[in-house]
């Protein structure tokens, strides 16, 4: 137990090293073994995100570290344009039913048009978690994102 305490110890010490003094003096104070380490993953980007007229969406498909902040914003960008792509196919059915191979041809839709960009935030928030920085250029990219969904037409 005491020699994980210590390795623990001078992981956490390690990852502060070039932060301030006071920091690394609170860092040294802290009793090893009070430390608790939990690793953090993400999971690979499913390959299809549709079967039938289901659709998966966020974290259930796509989730990421919390490196770079994004995951939540991703599924929430996710349901906007799924809101976006479906709304004008869900107005014009009538009495509940409609369509199943046009919707499943939407979500196919869908999917295929957030794949690209959930696959750069995806792909930066790992970096992020090796400790790169975000180009300002993606940032301006990833910030600047817009919804499809128009609000007026509910």
């Amino acid at each position: 137990m005491e020699d994980n305490a210590s390795a623990r110890f001078e992981r956490l010490k390690q990852c502060f090293q070039d932060y301030p003094k006071d920091v690394r003096q609170w860092i040294n104070a802290v009793d090893k073994n009070a430390i608790y380490e939990n690793d953090i993953y993400d999971i690979d980007i499913l390959e299809e995100w549709t079967r039938g007229s289901c659709v998966l969406i966020g974290d259930a498909c796509h989730a990421m570290s919390p490196s770079l902040g994004q995951g939540a914003n991703v599924g929430l960008e996710d349901s906007s344009e799924l809101a976006a792509a479906l709304g004008p196919i869900l107005r014009t059915r009538t009495g509940g039913g409609g369509d199943a191979s046009q919707i499943q041809t939407v979500l196919k839709e869908f999917w295929s048009s957030r794949l690209d960009r959930v696959s750069k935030i995806h792909a930066a928030s790992r970096e992020c978690r090796n400790g790169t920085g975000l180009d300002p250029a993606f940032r301006q990219w990833l910030y600047s994102w817009q919804p499809s969904f128009d609000w007026k037409s509910c």
